[in-house]
């Protein structure tokens, strides 16, 4: 049932239809065409793309909350990108392609930029990139799929 004022859907339309026809047919007195009517199955319903494991706000929030309180770092932020509506006009929300989820300083003065995405999730070229360029410069980045990752990774420096 649609709500007042709404439009109605396309199933909706076709039901409607459905309904005049035959109601048109049995004042005439005669049978409907099955030609005539809308017996279109019910679309499927939408399976979700993430069947399984967490998603990557909830694994970003884990790897953020344990690097947070890690010992040897000294300072870490998070970093939002992309870009997002405003009325009529579209705004950038950083300067940077590939800029990190997660960038900091380690206590030994290395940079650390932190890219976390969902256990199916790719890196984009650009984010590739980014993460390269930090390493060229001496400091540790790297991207993972879980806290249990991160943790691996932080073991390793």
């Amino acid at each position: 049932m649609r709500r007042k004022g709404s439009r109605p859907s396309h199933a909706d339309v076709l039901r409607q239809n459905d309904v005049s026809t035959k109601w048109y047919a049995a004042m005439a007195g005669k049978p409907v065409p099955e030609s005539l009517l809308n017996n279109k199955a019910a679309p499927k319903a939408r399976v979700s793309r993430m069947k399984t494991g967490e998603s990557e706000a909830d694994i970003l929030k884990a790897v953020y909350a344990y690097l947070k309180h890690h010992p040897k770092m000294a300072v870490l932020g998070r970093y939002n990108s992309g870009t997002f509506r405003d009325g009529n006009r579209y705004i950038r929300s950083n300067t940077m392609r590939g800029q990190s989820d997660l960038q900091g300083t380690l206590k030994d003065g290395r940079t650390i930029a932190v890219e976390v995405k969902s256990a199916k999730g790719k890196l984009m070229p650009h984010q590739k990139e980014y993460l390269d360029a930090i390493i060229a410069a001496h400091g540790v980045a790297f991207c993972c799929h879980s806290l249990d990752q991160c943790i691996a990774e932080m073991g390793k420096i």
